[in-house]
């Protein structure tokens, strides 16, 4: 059964008045195949990766036929302004629509087009407010006092940089051994997709590099890297990152990363951590005035490393305000709530 046959199915359990909302790049077909069985009812896609530049859309076999089926989106959304300028600059460029501000229009209609970035509900990792009953202990990744703590959480996904991010701060130690003893990292790895050869090589390269390097740099009472392979739900992730002095978010490429705005929600406001981010991560574009850093470059990542642990306490307080208001701002809720609020809106305008 191919894709028009299947969405065929699909449409007998939708009624005229339904909203369909599509997701990711997989998904991409879906609107087209959608349009074609009949459904013409509010119809809207959002990416969750990063949109290409026009040079990479044009190494596809047929680019022209792969941007005319995101034409069957009332609303396309993308988690950044860069990404749907992108997303503009290809669809003009190959001619299928023409640009009206925020919109796309060709022949068979008009597009909305959206930047929307996505969210978390701070309200999980936010610290408890303290009450005169003394609350639970949550879980620790301190090994001492007087060792600051580098923490870094991700699925063990190439994209993510961990491998970099590793040899970045070997780098760190060995070219700035006066840190040596007094900062260690602890890299969480969840499990993904274990059955993919590749990601199966991505945990042995990790896994080698975890045992070189502390090999190479311990000492009896102290290593470098705690490796923790292994799924923790929300409550033990907010205390981890509450005991992180910085959080090294260093991804290769990612359409927003939330365990930015995880670790920053997380953080005592009186006392929080310093997040160092890669400049090639979606949410860089909401938090310029954070420790940027190029994952790529080992200098640029220690770099980052050692103003985030020497910032003062007044700079990480303004930094942390700052990154919270975005983070209040621009809730979950409040990303389905304003695409799904345009793409009705959107509808009705058309109706």
């Amino acid at each position: 059964m191919g894709g028009l046959e299947r969405t065929r199915v699909l449409t007998h359990h939708l009624e005229p008045d339904d909203i369909v909302w599509v997701h990711d790049y997989h998904m991409v077909p879906l609107g087209q195949f959608l349009r074609q069985a009949g459904f013409s009812g509010p119809l809207g896609f959002f990416l969750h990766i990063p949109f290409p530049p026009l040079e990479m859309i044009e190494l596809l076999p047929d680019p022209e036929r792969f941007m005319k089926a995101w034409l069957a989106y009332d609303v396309v959304g993308f988690h950044t302004e860069r990404y749907s300028e992108n997303y503009f600059e290809v669809i003009s460029r190959l001619r299928l629509a023409k640009r009206e501000e925020d919109r796309l229009v060709f022949a068979e209609g008009r597009q909305r087009v959206m930047a929307n970035p996505i969210g978390i509900n701070p309200a999980i990792f936010r610290p408890k407010k303290k009450t005169r009953r003394p609350a639970a202990k949550g879980k620790s990744v301190r090994m001492s006092a007087d060792c600051r703590v580098v923490i870094g959480v991700d699925r063990l996904d190439y994209s993510k940089g961990i491998p970099d991010r590793m040899l970045s701060f070997e780098y760190f130690l060995r070219h700035r051994p006066a840190w040596r003893r007094k900062v260690c990292m602890v890299q969480i790895c969840s499990p993904t997709r274990t059955r993919v050869r590749e990601y199966r090589e991505q945990k042995e390269m990790v896994d080698n590099l975890v045992g070189r390097i502390n090999g190479e740099l311990s000492e009896h009472d102290w290593h470098p890297i705690n490796y923790l392979y292994r799924t923790y739900d929300q409550a033990d992730l907010a205390s981890f990152y509450r005991d992180a002095d910085v959080a090294l978010v260093t991804p290769l490429r990612d359409g927003m990363n939330l365990v930015a705005m995880e670790y920053v929600a997380a953080q005592d406001p009186e006392d929080p951590g310093v997040l160092v981010l890669s400049k090639y991560a979606g949410v860089a574009e909401y938090f310029p005035d954070t420790i940027l850093v190029n994952p790529y470059i080992m200098e640029s990542v220690a770099d980052g490393l050692e103003k985030a642990l020497t910032m003062s306490l007044s700079k990480r307080k303004s930094l942390y305000l700052a990154m919270m208001r975005f983070i209040e701002n621009n809730t979950s809720q409040r990303w389905a709530n304003r695409f799904i609020g345009t793409l009705v809106d959107d509808a009705a305008t058309a109706g």
